[in-house]
């Protein structure tokens, strides 16, 4: 048995410690080393990291609706382009649910769809007229691309040129036709104004967003955000601006454009 006093091994029968002396027959006093300190300390910290998480978790399912609501209204304010699902177009993707989908409508390209020319993908209802929306499409296209059309309306193919009749659209060229020139137009090819110009291929988003009755169409190039590059062009009354438009031929709609393809879509609605 070994002394607690000066560690000495003794007789397990020994009253004494044969060195210096210690009453053996005393029952040793305890007390914790570094090692209980450290796993002491271990499972407090343990214990207060489970009971905080818990609290927040408790806090959070108990005022989920709040937070939702909070984040949506925030978004809707703040960054309304922000509140919404983002739909990759191809690869299997899942298809957008609000999109027309029939055979042979498009086929599947590297990192997306591309349209037969003169083909409109549009949404399955018309009545967006009344409605709040942000309308998304990110295109990517070449520097010989055919024109790509993007816009709102009935997207019906003309019997002549093909473009969208009953619409208001843009017309986005390639980089090589007409130097890239994005136009508004509601009359038929070539009709409108020249709103900016997409200078190089690239990855480009283009957007309409409706408030009330004022229509804005932006792309915004390259898409990377808020840059000097960026164009817009509004609509201050989108029924007087276009009064053939209607609560069943309001749908919105992408397509055409040879060699351009449609990488994503995203629709939000704000009321």
């Amino acid at each position: 048995m070994k002394c607690i006093n000066c560690g000495q091994e003794n007789k397990v029968i020994a009253r004494f410690c044969k060195k210096c002396g210690r009453d053996m027959t005393i029952p040793p006093v305890w007390f914790p080393d570094w090692k209980w300190h450290l796993r002491a300390l271990v499972i407090i910290y343990i214990f207060l990291i489970a009971a905080f998480f818990a609290g927040k978790a408790n806090n959070i399912l108990k005022n989920s609706s709040q937070i939702i609501n909070y984040i949506g209204r925030i978004g809707r304010k703040t960054w309304p382009w922000a509140v919404g699902t983002s739909y990759r177009l191809g690869g299997g993707c899942r298809w957008p649910p609000y999109l027309e989908r029939r055979s042979g409508m498009f086929v599947a390209v590297k990192g997306g769809i591309g349209t037969k020319d003169r083909v409109y993908i549009r949404t399955k209802s018309g009545d967006f007229l009344n409605k709040d929306f942000i309308f998304e499409v990110v295109f990517e296209g070449p520097q010989d691309h055919d024109t790509a059309f993007f816009g709102l309306g009935e997207a019906r193919p003309g019997r002549e040129s093909g473009e969208p009749v009953g619409s208001v659209n843009l017309r986005i060229h390639g980089p090589g036709k007409r130097k890239g020139a994005v136009t508004l137009t509601k009359a038929g090819p070539f009709a409108g104004k020249t709103m900016g110009y997409i200078p190089r291929p690239g990855t480009h988003r283009a957007r309409i967003h409706k408030k009330g009755p004022t229509v804005t169409f932006s792309i915004d190039v390259n898409d990377d955000g808020p840059s000097s590059n960026d164009f817009s062009k509004k609509i201050p009354d989108i029924k007087a601006f276009a009064t053939f438009l209607n609560d069943n031929n309001f749908h919105l709609f992408f397509g055409s454009g040879a060699k351009v393809t449609y990488k994503e879509v995203r629709l939000v609605l704000l009321n």
